[in-house]
């Protein structure tokens, strides 16, 4: 790639964005370590944690979304997505010393649920819009994210999880299709590098 290409590509940027993705991967790191030993805190950091898992899982859902093109071709993106999971689960198991069960190594660990996640979401939305219109994907996700609040958890390809995310998912992408939010957002289009 040039570097005059790549210039064109950068000043679609919006920094906003970036400066956002930075906050909620810091909100996910302080997540992380907090979550080590919770049994030590007080009930106001565990109102806080709380608060901070209440927000930064559906934002991050929602820009997953919005940057998610229903129109590109997610084969090369899928496999690699495939391919952290594999490998995040082989590692755990090595690192862990877990038992290693068929069951466990397509239950991601840890961070790998939202990698699970994504291959999901892509794909139905990838899938979808041929037949169904994107409201009424974001209407039957939000049954569906209902629905799956009162089942024991279902970890198994992050099924739970994911369902319970996806109304976020299809929202920011429904906004990316909306030239209405790219306008009070303000102004210009933020373009994957």
């Amino acid at each position: 790639m040039t570097q005059e290409v790549l210039n064109s590509k950068l000043s679609l940027r919006d920094e906003r964005l970036d400066s956002l993705k930075f906050i909620l991967i810091l909100l996910v790191c302080f997540g992380h370590v907090f979550q080590i030993n919770l049994s030590n805190y007080n009930e106001y950091s565990l109102a806080f944690y709380k608060l901070i898992n209440t927000i930064h899982v559906p934002l991050f859902a929602f820009l997953s979304g919005f940057f998610t093109n229903s129109d590109k071709n997610y084969r090369k993106s899928f496999v690699s997505l495939v391919g952290i999971i594999i490998w995040g689960n082989i590692l755990w198991f090595i690192c862990s010393g877990e038992k290693f069960t068929l069951r466990s190594f397509f239950t991601p660990q840890y961070h790998l649920w939202y990698i699970m996640a994504l291959i999901w979401w892509r794909s139905i939305i990838h899938i979808m819009p041929q037949k169904i219109d994107k409201k009424m994907i974001l209407f039957l996700s939000f049954i569906a994210s209902l629905a799956i609040a009162g089942l024991p958890n279902l970890g198994l390809l992050s099924i739970a999880i994911t369902i319970t995310f996806f109304p976020f998912f299809v929202l920011g992408n429904i906004c990316r299709d909306s030239a209405r939010f790219i306008d009070k957002w303000g102004g210009k289009m933020y373009y994957w590098v």
